[in-house]
């Protein structure tokens, strides 16, 4: 059978000429697996039981992930997958600069995913895929692209057999119509760490899928010196890909001692834009669909106050 899938998947990503990427689940890949997210982890595996209970008929069309650069939306969704167990469908390219070619492209797509079900959907930075009502540049393709979506989206005929997932830094470039109820309704935001026990969380967790046993001393040196730092999934897999750099060039491979930690963290500096993060953590609060999915101290904070900071922030990073 597992032979007769792969075939079946094989076919229909050479039917789609390379405009759609199967990734199946994986075995003893879960939730579990993901550092900190606390909420949207605890979201997803409800939305997993809905689906091994069969109980489908309430679940949400789409799922929308923002957050900023290197959070972990990938890795989150492939966990989440897995356990759901559902085979996950990634879209491609399928962009043309040849006229017609795109909206094809598109339709291919869309029949293709409507034929086979219950699949996952996954769309990278969702808000330049999707395109916007007001494509006037290019002939209205991006227009009729975005209709074209909006409009399988919002099919509640197909609830229970899709669920798409938009993952994204910048929500606030998605249509208002794709994140109405009924479309991309849920909306689960992912952050940097928020405090000492969500680093040292993330150090684990990080360690352990790197096979990399960190003791107690190292443990407490991260609470201390970063428990302070945004850090995401992907900054920390960077400090302990360098430490584990000097521990191997030093000859002891499988023991990451302090000082290995303490010179990759004193080397590292992150070189993205501390302006264009913190846009980017705004635009994920302000789309954000429930208050039970943010950190603390965004619960209550004045939404007027946010679009103010955002707008002060877009035109700071515009300026570059």
């Amino acid at each position: 059978m597992e032979h007769v899938s792969a075939s079946k998947k094989r076919l229909i990503e050479e039917y789609c000429q390379g405009l759609v990427r199967f990734k199946d689940p994986k075995p003893g890949v879960s939730l579990d697996l993901v550092a900190t997210h606390d909420a949207a982890k605890k979201k997803l595996r409800e939305v997993a039981w809905l689906f091994k209970n069969g109980k489908t008929d309430v679940v949400e069309r789409g799922i929308l992930v923002p957050g900023r650069v290197g959070v972990g939306k990938s890795f989150l969704i492939d966990c989440f997958a897995s356990e759901c167990g559902l085979p996950v469908m990634e879209i491609g390219e399928f962009r043309s600069k040849w006229v017609g070619d795109t909206e094809r492209q598109q339709m291919r797509i869309l029949m293709t995913v409507r034929a086979l079900g219950p699949v996952i959907v996954v769309v990278d930075e969702a808000d330049a895929v999707f395109g916007s009502r007001e494509g006037d540049s290019d002939s209205g393709v991006s227009g009729r692209v975005f209709a074209a979506f909006a409009a399988h989206i919002g099919d509640s005929s197909l609830r229970g057999r899709e669920v798409w997932v938009a993952m994204t830094s910048r929500p606030d470039l998605l249509a208002i119509d794709m994140k109405r109820q009924g479309r991309f309704g849920l909306s689960l935001p992912l952050f940097a760490a928020q405090n000492a026990d969500d680093v040292a969380n993330l150090f684990e967790v990080v360690a352990r899928v790197k096979k990399i046993d960190l003791s107690d001393e190292v443990l407490a040196f991260v609470r201390e010196e970063l428990g302070e730092r945004p850090l995401t999934g992907s900054d920390v897999e960077a400090i302990l890909t360098r430490a584990k750099e000097q521990a191997v060039l030093a000859q002891h491979d499988d023991d990451v001692r302090l000082e290995d930690l303490q010179e990759a963290v004193s080397s590292f500096v992150d070189p993205l834009d501390p302006n264009l993060l913190a846009l980017q953590e705004i635009a994920a609060v302000l789309s954000c669909s429930d208050k039970r999915y943010l950190p603390p101290r965004y619960r209550d904070t004045d939404r007027g106050a946010l679009l103010d900071e955002f707008a002060r922030l877009k035109m700071t990073t515009a300026r570059r």
